[in-house]
């Protein structure tokens, strides 16, 4: 029997494993990414809520986790953490949702418009008297609203909303790329035109680049 039949084939030196380091199980370990990320996070927040006059680029200067700068920080990221905690859901369901930017404006500018004019239920119908036009009947109506009030009705549009595209994606089987880009720019469009009664006329002269109507 030739003995280089039976003979193991050589191993490569690419084929060898390094030596593990002594820290290398504790870091192959899942629990050490997610509470690394979350101490570097806990960090950084307590080093950029120093004060601005005593502001240092040492980091153990002891100014940090100013309760004052910390309460700034929270108000600022607020907002986008309940954001990134609906699309994180969504990116891990394997979803996108395109329109949660102008939802964020539509809430505004909901909150804006019932706060300053109430809030009303209306049923559109056609009239022939005096031409063709739309009237309106008045069901419910608030005139005076207060900020509870305004934050629930801002809640109750945003929530339909947002379940009428959930609806439409499971019923109809559209992606919901497809379906989210078309409610951002329903919401924009929206939101635009709502807010032409808050805004008012200025000149453009300055910032024209024309001059009578050349280029």
């Amino acid at each position: 029997m030739n003995s280089s039949a039976t003979q193991q084939p050589q191993r490569q030196e690419s084929d060898r494993q390094a030596e593990k380091k002594w820290y290398s199980p504790i870091l192959a370990r899942p629990e050490v990414g997610p509470i690394g990320v979350m101490l570097i996070l806990f960090g950084l927040l307590g080093y950029f809520s120093i004060p601005e006059g005593q502001f240092s680029l040492n980091p153990f200067s002891g100014e940090g986790f100013n309760a004052l700068g910390i309460r700034n920080n929270f108000r600022v990221i607020a907002q986008l953490g309940i954001l990134a905690l609906g699309a994180g859901l969504l990116i891990i369901a394997g979803e996108f949702d395109l329109s949660i930017g102008s939802m964020v404006g539509f809430a505004g500018c909901v909150m804006a418009i019932t706060l300053k004019w109430g809030f009303a239920i209306v049923i559109p119908y056609i009239s022939f008297a005096g031409g063709l036009h739309i009237e309106t009947i008045k069901i419910f109506a608030i005139t005076d609203v207060s900020p509870l009030t305004a934050i629930f009705i801002t809640l109750c549009f945003t929530l339909s909303f947002g379940w009428f595209q959930g609806w439409l994606i499971v019923k109809t089987g559209i992606a919901s790329f497809i379906v989210t880009l078309g409610g951002l720019f329903f919401l924009r469009g929206l939101t635009m035109v709502s807010f032409r009664a808050f805004n008012k006329a200025f000149s453009q002269t300055a910032g024209s680049t024309t001059v009578t109507d050349l280029p």
